[in-house]
């Protein structure tokens, strides 16, 4: 397979670059008007990976026929340390659209989903986007970084369910 520019080659093995990112879901309410104090946080994420196909479709000449989308959900609660007062609930959807070269195959797409690594940076490409959405839409409602988040955007433990 010829390297495109919608992706990389290393090796044989394709690297679809991200083209698009875009939030699909968003809903936040800020609950109580939390000031100067700090909070802690429950948040759990779901990523997903899916393959997707132009079966039917006419497209122009070139193009890709084969595309991963990552889909990111980050649902969480936000609540005073010392009160628990509800804070901020958050619950936000993101996609990473990848296309593949127009001469990939669904065999050859599908031996590569079944590397972990392979799904990883796929995931890779999206996460830090979706992870910066959700941080500034938060500051957006007047939760900013100045103050303690209760959630570490950079060193997370949360578990991470990831499905293909």
């Amino acid at each position: 397979m010829e390297k495109s520019q919608s992706a990389g080659n290393l090796n044989g093995v394709i690297f679809p670059k991200l083209t698009r990112c875009r939030t699909t879901k968003l809903n936040v309410e800020r609950h109580t008007a939390v000031v100067g104090q700090s909070l802690e946080s429950e948040v759990t994420e779901s990523i997903s990976i899916a393959l997707q196909e132009a079966d039917g479709v006419a497209l122009p000449e070139g193009a890709p026929k084969l595309r991963i989308m990552v889909t990111i959900s980050f649902e969480g609660i936000w609540r005073d340390k010392e009160t628990q007062a509800l804070a901020l609930t958050f619950n936000g959807e993101y996609e990473g659209l990848s296309p593949f070269p127009p001469n990939a195959t669904v065999a050859d797409v599908n031996s590569f989903l079944e590397i972990k690594l392979y799904r990883d940076i796929l995931i890779a490409q999206t996460y830090p986007i979706a992870r910066s959405r959700m941080a500034a839409t938060i500051q957006e409602v007047g939760i900013n970084s100045r103050r303690d988040l209760g959630y570490d955007l950079h060193n997370t433990t949360e578990a991470v369910e990831a499905t293909i």
